[in-house]
């Protein structure tokens, strides 16, 4: 007779605990208490055995059933992960399983344990570059937030683009249109409900004059944080930490004249 999958109250709660109500099968990070569909709250986690507990069942192995019942022994996934991980056993072996769950219970716990007065707004500004419409990529700008020993203080960002604007930014009111939209978004989403002083962490990918007209708007009156979009493959807003040298040659033109597209007042 095989052995009873009875998994105690205390050991599930601990395993909600450390895995911070997510996935923990690498890469997922899917929300387990919520429906990503519609957003209703609810307990939609398995608890998937690393070492089974009977004979025939994925990566088992003889040891005692205290183990492989604990914590020590589960990792929490959603149903997708779990079905993934017990028809691949010979891909995913307990080793890496065993690692999957050390490296996410690992993030948890640093991440939780910044500082909770170390918070920041994330605040999200894209526009038309050369006919080319951008976005943030919200799970790349939370990683390089996390690195500054950070931590979101919402969990939507500030989103000050103009959904919907195809405005090209060579048409001759791109500037004069995109100019309305960002002083009125900051004037709303920012300046009427967060608090003046509070820390910002801005992710903007614009042409010059927008985001220049971005940080006069916001520098006097928050502390931003802004980050910058390099081109990587992944973290993509990390700053490089090399030590690297850049040199820089300042060329001034002869005759230079005000631009016609960019609005006086800026």
């Amino acid at each position: 007779m095989g052995q009873v999958r009875y998994i105690k109250a205390e050991v599930e709660r601990l395993l909600w605990g450390i895995a911070a109500g997510r996935c923990e099968f690498e890469g997922c990070n899917k929300v387990l208490y919520r429906h990503e569909v519609t957003g209703n709250s609810d307990n939609y986690a398995e608890k998937a055995h690393i070492y089974a507990v009977n004979p025939g069942g994925a990566r088992y192995c003889p040891d005692s059933e205290e183990f492989k019942n604990s914590v020590e022994n589960l990792m929490l996934a959603c149903p997708q992960c779990h079905v993934t991980i017990d028809r691949n056993e010979q891909k995913y072996t307990p080793e890496i399983l065993f690692e999957m769950k050390r490296k996410h219970e690992q993030r948890i716990f640093t991440l939780t344990s910044i500082g909770a007065e170390l918070h920041s707004h994330m605040v999200y500004y894209t526009s038309s570059i050369a006919g080319t419409h951008f976005s943030v990529n919200d799970g790349d700008a939370r990683n390089a937030l996390s690195l500054t020993g950070r931590y979101p203080s919402d969990i939507s960002p500030i989103d000050l683009g103009q959904q919907g604007n195809l405005v090209e930014d060579n048409e001759e009111d791109f500037y004069t249109s995109n100019e309305k939209n960002l002083r009125r978004a900051i004037k709303t989403r920012i300046l009427d409900v967060v608090s003046e002083g509070a820390s910002i962490a801005l992710f903007a990918l614009a042409p010059q004059p927008l985001l220049m007209l971005t940080g006069r708007l916001l520098n006097d009156k928050y502390n931003v944080a802004v980050f910058q979009c390099h081109r990587r493959e992944s973290d993509k807003w990390r700053w490089d930490e090399s030590t690297d040298q850049v040199e820089f040659c300042l060329g001034i033109p002869e005759e230079t004249s005000p631009s016609s597209h960019c609005p006086s007042s800026w």
